[in-house]
């Protein structure tokens, strides 16, 4: 038993181990579930160990489950769907022992929209129970194996203390799934002058704090990847990290934007002139944009940020990176500053697989172009 666990375990790993940051290949979504005495509530001392994944379907209501559980103290007597964050206890909200075969379990399940919510909310766990141990002898979190991504709103008004000046940013982050590596894209826009140099700090909003790593920049560009620590990733969980833009003028900073986290289903997009299909345009214009589906897996939130250009037509468009397709949604532009355009879209279950195939893109449109 324990050589299948771990060949499971592997080709599971495997799977993500072809390159740093994570990237969606078709519609579905995999979830996974490390099982473990240490995460029961209260703790309990066992050797047993399970791993569990969950195939969410492209029709958002159809579960695959495959695992296997190692080293229990005896035949699996139960085993739950419990609604609970980590650490904490839940009643149970899914009966899956009809699914449990020996030490392995196997099947389907239908998802309710409740339950969907509540595994990309992170609020559900698997708990395997035995007869020495009732009240769960192993249990893991539901966790969607992706990547993390953060957003950054970069405005000068959240410098300490605020300044007066019209620029503005937009930071998509990424933390890679070995929470190794971040992976960051920032553009920023009607600065009094060049970047001088900026960095990601300590501190969280309304505090000015230490200087974690410096980011590279390219005009109003910033684009890189950092290798990260763990008292980074402590920082960013509690909220206590932001980016922050220097210029001459403003030798504290111009414009600062806090990280913030989403849903686990973030996704961004560099808008340039070499994307266009089926001639590149040559312009310096650039547009940053981040979205995230929300956990009920029924919309996006969406913010698109552009740079050097003035729009006249502004869509997502249905198509691969190499395809020039037809329009889905109009983008919704700011009132209050053009350079934004910010909505929340209502979407269908196919909509939502081909943003995760990555067949949707963002077109900007001037006069000129």
């Amino acid at each position: 038993m324990k050589k299948l666990y771990n060949c499971l375990l592997g080709l599971m790993l495997l799977s993500f181990s072809t390159a740093i940051f994570a990237g969606n290949k078709d519609g579905r979504i995999l979830v996974s579930a490390r099982l473990s005495g240490a995460q029961e509530v209260p703790a309990v001392t066992t050797i047993a160990k399970g791993l569990v994944t969950f195939m969410i379907e492209e029709d958002y209501k159809t579960v695959t489950i495959h695992g296997v559980f190692d080293s229990l103290s005896g035949p699996v007597t139960a085993c739950h769907f419990h609604v609970g964050a980590a650490g904490a206890t839940g009643g149970v909200t899914l009966d899956l022992f009809s699914l449990v075969k020996g030490n392995r379990i196997l099947g389907k399940i239908t998802l309710t929209p409740a339950l969907l919510n509540n595994i990309m909310s992170g609020k559900i766990y698997i708990n395997v129970h035995t007869a020495a141990n009732t009240g769960g002898e192993i249990r893991g979190q539901l966790k969607v194996e992706t990547d993390d991504h953060y957003v950054a709103l970069l405005l000068s008004a959240n410098e300490v203390p605020a300044i007066s000046s019209t620029a503005s940013g937009l930071g998509s982050i990424v933390i890679s799934q070995d929470l190794k590596k971040l992976e960051y894209k920032i553009l920023v826009t009607n600065l009094t002058g060049a970047i001088t140099v900026a960095h990601l700090h300590f501190g969280a909003a309304g505090v000015a704090g230490g200087v974690a790593y410096p980011l590279s920049f390219n005009g109003r560009y910033l684009s890189g990847t950092i290798d990260i620590n763990q008292a980074f990733l402590d920082s960013l969980a509690l909220g206590k990290v932001y980016a922050n833009i220097h210029t001459a003028a403003n030798s504290g900073g111009e414009v600062r934007g806090q990280l913030q986290k989403f849903t686990p289903l973030g996704f961004d997009a560099l808008a340039l002139g070499a994307n266009e299909l089926p001639t590149p345009v040559v312009t310096n214009a650039k547009a940053l944009a981040f979205g995230f589906i929300n956990t009920t897996m029924d919309s996006i939130n969406y913010i698109v940020m552009t740079d050097s250009l003035t729009s006249t037509i502004y869509h997502f468009h249905f198509g691969a990176a190499t395809v020039a397709g037809g329009v889905w949604a109009g983008l919704t532009q700011s009132t209050t500053a053009p350079q934004f355009y910010t909505a929340i879209i209502p979407v269908k279950a196919d909509t939502i697989a081909r943003i995760l195939r990555g067949e949707i893109y963002v077109n900007i449109h001037t006069a000129a172009n």
